[in-house]
This record gives C-alpha cells, structure tokens and sequence, in this order.
C-alpha cells in the first residue's frame, strides 16, 4: 500500500483519506500528516486540547 501520492495531495484529500482507514484517529493522522508527509498540522489529544481550552 503505497501513500505516496497524499504528499501532494490537498490536505483536505489526504486528511480524509487517513480518517477513513480502520484505527486512526485525529491524532494519528496528524502525526501522519505532519512527520510522514510533511504537512502543516498540529496534533492535538485529549490533553493538549484541554491545556489549550484553559487558555481560550
């Protein structure tokens, strides 16, 4: 299974795609997204988002 081609795909396509694959959630595919094919994302768990609430 190649993922080549989500490198220059819209991060919207490629963002999708991974959603739809058994077991990743939206943390796993931004890691994906931003480590593997070199997208701007910024991976966000549970924690990350409740730190982030505090301040908002």
């Amino acid at each position: 299974l190649s993922l080549e081609w989500l490198r220059d795909a819209p991060d919207e396509v490629a963002r999708n795609y991974l959603m739809n694959i058994n077991g990743l959630g939206r943390k796993s595919v931004g890691c994906i997204m931003l480590l593997c094919l070199g997208k701007k994302e910024f991976p966000v768990d549970t924690n990350v988002g409740r730190i982030c609430a505090r301040w908002v």
